[in-house]
């Protein structure tokens, strides 16, 4: 199991990666200064409390879960299974 983020300084790019069973969860968070990313909700919750999203507590409640890639909170994400970045360019 696994999650892992990698930035290449000279290209640039940071490349996020997540094992095939989704075991270990990969969160992010798209900030006005970047992206913030942890294995633990708790980590990012440092960055201020995030409204709960409605539509997630409705899945929750139909489903007994929340579908990736969507959080409880609202602007949080979670990283789909089995999925790595295309390496996206900072600006």
């Amino acid at each position: 199991m696994f999650a892992f983020a990698s930035w290449d300084m000279q290209a640039r790019r940071l490349l996020l990666a997540r094992d095939r069973l989704g075991i270990k969860p990969l969160y992010y968070r798209l900030l006005p200064e970047g992206i913030a990313f942890a294995s633990d909700l708790k980590a990012l919750m440092l960055l201020g409390t995030p409204e709960i999203d409605p539509s997630a507590v409705r899945d929750f409640l139909f489903h007994g879960y929340v579908p990736a890639p969507k959080t409880i909170y609202r602007g949080i994400a979670n990283y789909p299974r089995r999925t790595r970045s295309p390496g996206r360019r900072a600006a």
